[in-house]
């Protein structure tokens, strides 16, 4: 997990969007999160997206998941769809990566680096979720990294999704 190289990621906007007494109200802002689908069919993509929609709007209901459509390509052209209730209860436990869609596996280095984070700042986004194997798992990094050096507001998660478990991976990234 990377969120401008702290651990938090979507963890810690999740924390900035309760209240700062700490009690067990609503919180005190929305949050905008965007998954990008990067690897292959993977089981449990669907079920992340949707249980993320679901806990984000228990938190805020003014809370969002945008899924970029055909996986990285949408996310350089900026082309999001946001969930919906019906979305993420149809698609929930169910294989593949059908709600969105992919495109190629990997960003594309630091030539895409500022597009990227152009569509986050467009989109108003407090995450970004790039779900994949262990290319993202480096794009991830390589984003953070980006990001923190430019100041931004948006953090990056690296989802681990993969047909062969996929969480190998976690364990090569500093944290």
């Amino acid at each position: 997990l990377f969120g401008n190289l702290s651990s938090a990621g979507l963890g810690q906007s999740l924390l900035v969007a309760r209240k700062q007494e700490g009690d067990a109200g609503p919180p005190a802002k929305a949050i905008t999160v965007g998954v990008v689908f990067c690897g292959r069919q993977s089981p449990g993509a669907h079920t992340f997206v949707s249980q993320l929609y679901f806990n984000c709007k228990r938190l805020h209901s003014g809370s969002k998941v945008l899924g970029f459509v055909n996986g990285v390509d949408g996310l350089i052209s900026g082309q999001a769809e946001a969930v919906t209730q019906e979305m993420a209860e149809t698609f929930n436990s169910t294989g593949g990566l059908n709600m969105f869609g992919r495109s190629r596996d990997q960003i594309g280095g630091v030539g895409s680096w500022q597009t990227i984070l152009d569509v986050c700042n467009r989109l108003q986004l407090d995450t970004l979720a790039l779900m994949g194997t262990s290319y993202t798992a480096n794009d991830a990094l390589e984003l953070a990294n980006y990001f923190a050096g430019q100041a931004a507001r948006c953090k990056v998660l690296f989802v681990p999704c993969a047909a062969d478990g996929g969480e190998e991976y976690v364990t090569s990234i500093p944290r």
